[in-house]
């Protein structure tokens, strides 16, 4: 769940490097035991918390979905399975990386030790093998709700999604989560729905446009194209039955936050918005200030973060079309025996890149009028610890809106961008988090 992080932070980065090939012949065949529903525990450094998986073998693949709640997955979609004989690995996205699940299938058992992914000085890293986890194939448990498939048409774009409905009839609220940035599917709000519906509040997540099951191509367009899909899924949420009208809204992650103002400014007709770490400058803004903090905490002072902003200014003039990719060129050569520069990691993506597109239509975009021209209640969450966006400039810029009725404001004290708290490889959500979401919601009236 990340804002619009530079493209040489990405997990297919780690899928290629670490990750491996799915499975076919013989290791698909010997896949197909994994059916199932899988639950137990992992543990590394000290930290022990429950996780369960739901695997599925078909066409030659093995595909699954973790839930690992003390890390706020549900129905997470796995970056990574594959098998070979008897050994297995799934991977598990991280707020930046993965973390590996390396074990041995015997029966309806599987056992083994857990490999994070990480970044370390502008590089892809293992921290080793190191923990245990323990899975038993069970049956999974039910949930005090169902979840209904619904798709609905937002311009070329055939979005399909899931709706998340509380068990009781009576009416009750609703929310439409819009995730961050890349191939996000309904997976990346599916813990915040079953947590909401468990508390009676309908949610919908959906698939981003071209990515699971929806059709079209969101590198193709910019926030106008997301913001008219979060439109369209409020109201499919809206003419459901048993929906109370006056009490529905988004909930946004990241990325989606910048997505959400901009559905606002356009119509929505949203009655509230959560906004989960939503960076509240610009995009260019963002995109130094994470530079800034990778150099910040590697020791670097500001002249060589200066250094380092010069260069990726050229690199948003590239991507804008006022430089050319030879003068970026000729920029990282000046600069690329400076130590900042090899700590930094800085690889632009391709003149090629399909993300280009999307860069070009997004990068100049700054919310801060849609921000002030929000006029429905908000609720703004933020993780002093987040390394992801700039919280301060973020938490000023929303302090200082001029919308009405005024922003409300919580920060979570030790939590990243995912709202997580700990420095151990397996870290855990704050513990105000989910529940202050719900308290929230239930209190709109």
């Amino acid at each position: 769940m990340v804002a619009n992080v530079p493209a040489w932070i990405r997990i297919s980065l780690i899928l290629a490097a670490f990750l491996g090939s799915w499975p076919h012949g013989e290791a698909a065949e010997r896949s197909a035991s994994l059916d199932g529903y899988w639950s137990g525990w992992a543990e590394r450094d000290g930290v022990s918390s429950q996780v369960a998986l739901r695997l599925i073998t078909g066409g030659g693949e093995l595909t699954g979905t973790v839930d690992w709640p003390a890390m706020g997955y549900f129905r997470t979609d796995l970056i990574g399975a594959r098998i070979d004989g008897s050994n297995v690995a799934f991977s598990v996205p991280l707020p930046v990386g993965a973390l590996k699940l390396l074990g041995a299938l015997q029966a309806d058992t599987i056992n083994g030790t857990l490999e994070p992914i990480v970044l370390v000085h502008g590089e892809w890293q293992s921290l080793g093998k190191g923990g245990a986890f323990e899975l038993r194939r069970v049956a999974e448990p039910s949930v005090p709700y169902v979840i209904e498939e619904a798709t609905f048409q937002s311009g070329d774009a055939t979005i399909a999604g899931s709706i998340f409905l509380p068990l009781d009839k009576t009416p009750r609220p609703g929310v439409v989560f819009v995730a961050g940035s890349g191939d996000t599917t309904r997976g990346d709000g599916a813990f915040l729905a079953d947590r909401l519906a468990r508390a009676g509040i309908a949610a919908l997540v959906y698939d981003k446009r071209g990515a699971g099951r929806s059709t079209g191509n969101w590198r193709q367009g910019g926030f106008e194209e997301l913001a008219a899909d979060a439109t369209e899924a409020l109201k499919l949420l809206q003419h459901r039955p048993g929906i109370q009208q006056g009490r529905t809204g988004f909930v946004c992650q990241s990325q989606g936050c910048w997505v959400v103002p901009v559905a606002l400014r356009n119509g929505a007709p949203a009655h509230f918005a959560v906004m989960q770490s939503g960076p509240a400058v610009s995009v260019a803004e963002e995109d130094l200030d994470f530079y800034s903090v990778t150099l910040t905490s590697q020791g670097f002072g500001p002249l060589e973060i200066e250094e380092a902003f010069a260069l990726v200014r050229i690199s948003h003039q590239v991507i804008l079309g006022s430089a050319t990719p030879a003068g970026l060129e000729a920029a990282i050569a000046n600069c690329q025996d400076r130590a900042w520069f090899k700590e930094l990691g800085f690889s632009p993506s391709p003149v090629d890149d399909p993300e280009r597109a999307f860069e070009r239509r997004t990068l100049a975009y700054d919310p801060a009028i849609d921000i002030d021209a929000i006029h429905i209640p908000s609720l703004w969450i933020y993780g002093d610890a987040d390394t992801i966006i700039p919280v301060q400039a973020s938490l000023d810029r929303v302090g200082q809106a001029k919308s009405s009725p005024r922003p409300e404001i919580k920060v979570l004290r030790d939590a990243g961008h995912s709202f997580t708290v700990g420095k151990s490889t397996i870290p855990r959500l704050a513990d105000e988090y989910p529940g202050l979401v719900i308290e929230w919601i239930k209190n709109r009236h």
